[in-house]
């Protein structure tokens, strides 16, 4: 089964990268150069580096703390805002 489903990717093209993925793309053809975006093979070689990457920023910034607010009361009484 492994060898008929290689096979048949030969002939089977990928489906097109969601829009937020082909925005990456982009991006990264902007950044190095535009002609690498040309190329035959530039988004399915580079689309799941892409897709990896914005899942990676996307759960480190879920992780982040919370926002603390800075005024007088706190001031005084968080020591995290005092320091």
């Amino acid at each position: 089964m492994n060898l008929i489903s290689s096979v048949l990717s030969w002939f089977i093209s990928a489906p097109p990268p969601d829009p937020d993925t082909q925005a990456g793309l982009r991006r990264v053809a902007v950044l190095v150069d535009k002609a690498l975006a040309i190329s035959p093979d530039f988004t399915a070689r580079l689309a799941p580096s892409v897709m990896h990457a914005r899942a990676f920023c996307a759960r480190l910034v879920d992780r982040l703390p919370p926002a603390v607010t800075i005024d007088r009361p706190s001031f005084a009484s968080d020591p995290l805002v005092h320091a």
